[in-house]
Order: structure tokens, then C-alpha cells, then sequence
């Protein structure tokens, strides 16, 4: 896996996704910038490339990414859960379910 952080490694992306070894990219856009799910050009790019996805950012933005690129194959999602309610835990659970995500 390799940790895509900032935009200034945006340009390295196309030589990245030529690497055979590599199976995911996790892309984090870097403070101040629009969340994870806001970079739909990143994750199709990823995506068309046969390589996994991780996301750490909330709900909405991986229903974004999953929109963007049409499934929820291959999409990692990681979140500790751990400042929302356990309702919104439960949501969460489901909806990453309904797309067979791990979390």
C-alpha cells in the first residue's frame, strides 16, 4: 500500500499505478484542502488501475468515492467509530455492507 499524502504527490500517481507490486493507495488530500471524497478524479484513476482502495475519512465521503467510481469493490474503509453515537455506528456498519466493504 502506498500513503498518496498531499497533492504535491498528485503528479506521481501515473507512475505509481505502474507498479505491479502495489495493491492500494490510500489518498489524503492534506489539511486544509476538500475531504477524500471531493477527489473523484484520484479514485477512478486508482480504480481503473486494478488497485485497492483505502479511505479513512467518514460515511459520506466513501459514498462519494463508492459513487465516483461505481462499486465498492476493492475499497477499504477504516474508522474507529469512536465520536458518533451507536446508532451512527450501526448505519455505518450497514452501509458498508450493502457495498460488501470492510471495515
Amino acid at each position: 500500500m502506498y500513503h498518496l499524502d498531499g497533492i504535491g504527490q498528485l503528479p506521481h500517481l501515473d507512475s505509481l499505478l505502474t507498479i505491479n507490486e502495489l495493491d492500494a493507495v490510500q489518498w489524503v488530500p492534506g489539511d486544509g484542502k476538500p475531504k477524500q471524497g471531493e477527489w473523484p478524479h484520484v479514485y477512478q484513476k486508482i480504480y481503473m488501475a486494478g488497485k485497492k482502495i483505502q479511505i479513512w475519512e467518514g460515511i459520506d465521503n466513501l459514498e462519494s468515492v463508492i459513487n465516483a467510481i461505481g462499486s465498492g469493490k476493492g475499497i477499504w474503509h477504516g474508522n474507529t467509530y469512536t465520536s458518533i453515537s451507536a446508532a451512527e455506528i450501526g448505519k455505518a456498519k450497514a452501509l458498508l455492507s450493502k457495498y460488501g466493504i470492510e471495515s
